[in-house]
């Protein structure tokens, strides 16, 4: 589990807040609250050893710091209790609303801040008309005062840990680093020439006499239809690939050339789809059959010499599957090839096998010093004259040479150094022992990780929340930034005149330059590369969590972000997911009534969530959805056969007075509902 890093200045402010919501509570009360005001004593005393452990914990993280158990352990009893505390005083903030609402006031707006400067009584009186909140007021206060308990200790560690050059040094192992995505772009492709040449000239070799029916065009096919290239992650094989893909001799040999992303979930029937989207097939394949969809693709092929380029596979054990996936291919005309990426020669092995073709394949290696130290530079020296820079040019090439010709190492750590052109800096980043880099996988993640680690807090959080999503997954740059915001991660500071919008976009916009986002082909969209999907799993182990494919397993309690994905839903009961009692972000897919029942059912004890978008068929959100207060994001895709729409927003939600984002299918609200929120004067 990756150690719970709770940025220091949003906990400080939580805390601040709370202390002084609470010292107003004990003004107002006072008798009978003596355990109270000493806790209260001791947080205040103990907060400024809390936030120099997290100031430690934010500046001193490398990728060679080793985790400690104690360190791990209190640092989420300390998330647990700042989220218990940001939950309480969004719910006195909440109620102040609904004050407010009930009372007509126009000036109702989004991001309204609660004044905690009122008359206590007035606040117990009339805002809570119980003491619900004012317990867990005091249960917040506790929680935090039982951690602080532990901080000065805990001070003394991380002062040893952060300042102690063997700490420092020990490695965090990273395995079974993941190679690129399709979507992975560069303008120029360098020190490649020769690998693609060389690959354009098997491409495109002509082929011989053409047979004379199909079956005799597949016996022929398979003497020479499959090339690999080999390498291992961030060497550039999908750049190669892609460069080859676009080449108009190669384009010119094909009536179709194809592309296709297969990445580590080898399914015959998805990949299949895939295929026919590549071949402009756009009928609604549905619920089809893997034989159905399959004589779809041996109709498209037919009499076509054809190119499908597989990126990114790993399946090297799946025989029968492969089998099964080139099945329809045959039909394609003599001459048609395909053309994989993969870190691993035992696929191209399986391929030529499943053929019964001579393995073709080309193994990647570093970049020679000439062409490395051209694209370490433009990364580098980006937006300046390196000429002008003559110190850090030369501490540069050192820093290269203990980069093993990795491409993706260069593009990551020249951004890295792009960030600040300081000699100081520089020369820091050439100590740091991670930079001991040969050809293995574990020293590229180690990269990764320090473009991870040198991001302020804030940009970290919001990079960790992408793990959820599925790899190859395109991200609008609007949604993206409407989802970080929505579950919380966007915090604005005081006297923070922008927007969090024009936070979240300029958050983006930096994790794109820290080539930590890929921009994709498609305006306004981005894609993480997968390699740095699964740096983002890592880092946010236990709290972060997407279900792709095995639902079974066991949920941690300490998840604050959960994606479940169509694919395994009916092996993911909702009930499971009831314990999550800090869920701040969920995004489901219902399959079936039975699940919706269960959903329906968990859904009320999800109450701190920020975030929630379901997807399901025929599905209304219960009246329990109105007591999710600390909603900020609502949404729902949904579809229904049935002749009358059905109203899918209870009344209640015009009670989510901190509710921004709506997103619902074709507005199916009652009249009573919409007059209801018609108060809200939100963003919806």
């Amino acid at each position: 589990m990756a150690l719970a890093f709770v940025a220091q200045s949003a906990a400080s402010v939580v805390i601040e807040k709370l202390i002084g919501a609470a010292v107003s509570f004990v003004g107002e009360c006072g008798a009978g609250l003596n355990a109270m005001q000493d806790e209260i004593q001791r947080l205040r005393q103990a907060f400024p050893r809390i936030r120099a452990i997290l100031t430690f914990v934010e500046e001193g993280q490398t990728v060679t710091t080793k985790q400690n158990e104690g360190l791990d352990a209190w640092l989420w009893q300390l998330r647990d209790a700042v989220d218990q505390a940001e939950d309480v005083l969004d719910e006195m903030e909440y109620y102040e609303l609904e004050k407010a609402v009930q009372a007509g006031d126009n000036k109702v707006r989004q991001g309204t801040e609660l004044n905690l400067k009122w008359k206590f009584t007035e606040f117990a009186d009339n805002i809570f008309g119980n003491d619900d909140t004012l317990k867990r007021l005091r249960e917040a206060v506790k929680a935090l005062d039982h951690v602080a308990a532990g901080s000065e200790p805990l001070l003394q560690l991380v002062t040893q840990l952060y300042n102690s050059d063997v700490k420092r040094q020990q490695e965090d192992e990273i395995r079974n680093a993941r190679e690129t995505s399709s979507f992975l772009t560069e303008d120029t492709i360098c020190g490649r020439d020769t690998e693609k040449e060389r690959i354009v000239e098997w491409l495109t070799k002509p082929a011989s006499d053409e047979p004379e029916n199909i079956a005799s065009a597949f016996i022929k096919i398979r003497i020479r239809m499959a090339f690999a290239i080999v390498g291992m992650g961030g060497l550039g094989k999908t750049t190669l690939a892609q460069f080859i893909y676009h080449d108009k001799k190669v384009r010119q040999c094909f009536d179709l050339v194809l592309w296709v992303c297969v990445s580590d979930q080898f399914d015959v029937a998805v990949l299949t789809r895939k295929i026919l989207e590549a071949a402009n097939v756009r009928d609604s394949l549905g619920d089809k059959t893997l034989n159905t969809i399959q004589e779809i693709l041996k109709e498209k092929l037919i009499s076509k010499k054809f190119l499908l380029v597989l990126d990114d596979v790993w399946a090297d054990k799946k025989f029968l599957q492969w089998k099964s996936l080139v099945s329809p291919l045959k039909f394609g005309r003599h001459g048609s090839k395909i053309l994989l990426t993969t870190r691993m020669d035992s696929v191209a092995d399986t391929v030529a096998s499943v053929l019964r073709c001579k393995k073709e394949s080309l193994t990647l290696t570093g970049l020679e010093k000439v062409d490395f130290m051209r694209l370490f530079n433009t990364h580098a020296f980006a937006g300046t004259n390196i000429d002008d820079h003559g110190n850090l040019k030369l501490i540069g090439e050192q820093i290269a040479k203990k980069l093993g010709g990795c491409p993706l190492a260069a593009k990551i750590l020249g951004g890295c150094l792009n960030s600040c052109m300081n000699e100081k800096y520089w020369t820091r980043i050439l100590n740091e022992n991670f930079l001991n880099l040969q050809e293995s996988e574990d020293n590229i993640m180690m990269i990764l990780r320090l473009s991870y680690h040198r991001l302020p807090t804030s940009l970290q959080i919001c990079f960790r929340y992408c793990s959820i999503f599925p790899k190859d997954h395109l991200f609008g740059k609007n949604e993206l930034v409407r989802m970080w915001i929505g579950s919380g991660l966007i915090k604005q500071p005081m006297h923070e005149k922008r927007s969090l919008e024009d936070m979240g976009e300029e958050y983006l916009n930096h994790l794109a330059r820290k080539s930590l986002f890929d921009i994709h082909l498609s305006p306004g969209f981005y894609v993480m590369h997968d390699l740095l999907h699964d740096l983002a799993q890592l880092v946010s182990s236990g709290e972060c969590l997407g279900i792709e494919d095995d639902g079974s397993r066991d949920i941690p309690e300490t998840i604050r972000h959960l994606y479940v994905t169509r694919e395994p839903v009916n092996k993911v009961n909702p009930l499971m997911i009831s314990h999550l009692k800090n869920l701040r972000t969920l995004i489901i897919h219902l399959a079936d009534s039975f699940s919706v029942v269960d959903f329906n059912k968990v859904l009320k004890d999800l109450k701190s969530l920020r975030f929630l978008e379901v997807t399901a068929a025929d599905y209304k959100f219960p009246d329990e959805v109105g007591k999710l207060i600390h909603l900020r994001y609502l949404s729902l895709s949904s579809w229904s056969d049935r002749e009358n729409e059905i109203s899918i927003l209870p009344q209640s939600a015009c009670r989510l007075y901190h509710l921004e984002v709506m997103r619902l299918p074709a507005l199916t609200i009652d009249d009573s509902t919409l007059d209801g929120m018609s108060n809200l004067y939100k963003k919806i």
